[in-house]
C-alpha cells in the first residue's frame, strides 16, 4: 500500500511481488506434461488451443469464455472460473465488445432463478434481500454499498447505489421518485439469520411451526 492506502502499481510487471509475477510463479508448475496428464488431452492438441486462443490478445481481436455446469459443478469449479478470468485479464479480453467470461443458462436455470428473484435471499440485480434490520432504503444502502477508497478520500466513503431505483422502474414501468423511496417499503423483510429455503420450510412444517390450508374442495 502507498501513503494514501492504495495498492502500489508496477507497470513494468518486473517486481517479484507484483500480481503478474506471483501468478507466473504459481502456475509455472502446470507445464505441458502436467496439463496433459490431468486433462487427458494430448500435448499437440493443447498447443493448438493455446496458440489459437492466445492470438486474441491483440487490440484487433477479442476472445470470450462461455461456461456452463460442466465447469461450475466440478470439484474445482470455483478455481475453473477464476482461472478463466485471469486468462482473459492477461489477454486484455475483459471490458471489450465480444470479450469477458460469460455463464450459459443451463437446464436448472441457476442464473435465471436469481435474475427473476426466485430465490428468497435475492432480489433482481443480484442484490441481497432486505432484512428486518433495514426498514428504510437508507438503512439498506448503508449496509450494502461497498466502501470506496480514493486518493481524495483515503479514509473511505460510501456511494448511493442506483440498482434499486432501476429495479423499481423495471417492475412498475414508471420513473421512481425519491419521495417514494423507490417502493422499498413494499418489499417484505426477512428475519435476520432465518433460512427461508424450501428444505427449511418443509422442516418447519414437520415441526408444526408452519400451518397451511387446502382449497381442493372449493376448487372442485
Amino acid at each position: 500500500m502507498d501513503e494514501a492506502g492504495l495498492p502500489k502499481k508496477d507497470k513494468s510487471l518486473q517486481d517479484p511481488r507484483c500480481v503478474f509475477q506471483l501468478l507466473k510463479k504459481h502456475y509455472e508448475r502446470y507445464n505441458l506434461d502436467n496439463v496433459s496428464a490431468i486433462t487427458g488431452v494430448s500435448q499437440e492438441d493443447l498447443l493448438k488451443v493455446y496458440e489459437a486462443y492466445s492470438a486474441t490478445g491483440v487490440p484487433t481481436k477479442a476472445g470470450t469464455v462461455m461456461y456452463a455446469l460442466g465447469w461450475t459443478q466440478h470439484t474445482v469449479g470455483v478455481q475453473n472460473i477464476r482461472a478463466a478470468c485471469m486468462v482473459q485479464l492477461l489477454l486484455g479480453n475483459m471490458g471489450i465488445a465480444g470479450g469477458g467470461v460469460n455463464a450459459l443458462r443451463g437446464e436448472p436455470n441457476v442464473q435465471g432463478s436469481t435474475d427473476h428473484a426466485l430465490l428468497y435471499g435475492n432480489i433482481p440485480g443480484y442484490l441481497g434481500a432486505p432484512i428486518d434490520e433495514w426498514q428504510t432504503l437508507a438503512d439498506y444502502n448503508k449496509a450494502n454499498t461497498p466502501a470506496t477508497r480514493t486518493p481524495k478520500a483515503p479514509t473511505g466513503g460510501r456511494t448511493s447505489p442506483s440498482t434499486w431505483p432501476a429495479c423499481s422502474r423495471a417492475g412498475t414501468g414508471k420513473r421512481p421518485r425519491p419521495t417514494t423511496i423507490f417502493c422499498y417499503g413494499l418489499v417484505p423483510k426477512c428475519a435476520k439469520g432465518v433460512d427461508y429455503s424450501y428444505m427449511f420450510l418443509f422442516d418447519r412444517m414437520y415441526q408444526g411451526k408452519i400451518r397451511g390450508a387446502s382449497f381442493s374442495d372449493s376448487i372442485r
